[in-house]
């Protein structure tokens, strides 16, 4: 199977990258690539063939491929922290913040997901009466 993007698009998209990241993110890049690829097929949709004749598309899967595999790239590597939290106020106003890395997997965000046609808003309803009851009580 071919990967999304290759350490060209990396270093276009995020800049240069030593010579051991360059290693690390030749092995990452398809690994990322095979995990985006199963999220599709879980939502019963081949990405390779959706990908086969539109480039916006597919320049859409690179980014977020590139994003994806940098950002595990730098928060194993320690070059960004797995979890930070913060928080700041003054007056009245506060703002707080978590950046992380889940169990050092790869995020794509439900934006790019959706974006990219593999997430879709579930519908769903929970009836809270039971309107037969109510009928037979009626009734009666």
């Amino acid at each position: 199977m071919n990967s999304y993007a290759t350490t060209d698009d990396v270093i276009a998209y995020r800049g240069a990258l030593t010579a051991d990241e360059l290693e690390r993110m030749q092995i990452i890049l398809p690994t990322c690539s095979a995990e985006l690829r199963m999220i599709a097929r879980k939502q019963g949709k081949d990405l390779d063939e959706m990908l086969k004749d539109n480039e916006d598309l597919a320049l859409l899967v690179t980014k977020g491929v590139v994003d994806a595999s940098a950002n595990y790239l730098y928060s194993t590597a320690n070059k960004e922290p797995i979890m930070s939290q913060f928080s700041q106020s003054a007056g009245g106003y506060s703002i707080s913040g978590t950046l992380s890395n889940p169990g050092g997997a790869f995020y794509f965000p439900k934006k790019f997901l959706r974006d990219i046609g593999l997430a879709e808003q579930k519908i769903g309803t929970i009836e809270v009466f039971d309107y037969d009851l109510c009928d037979k009580r009626s009734n009666s």
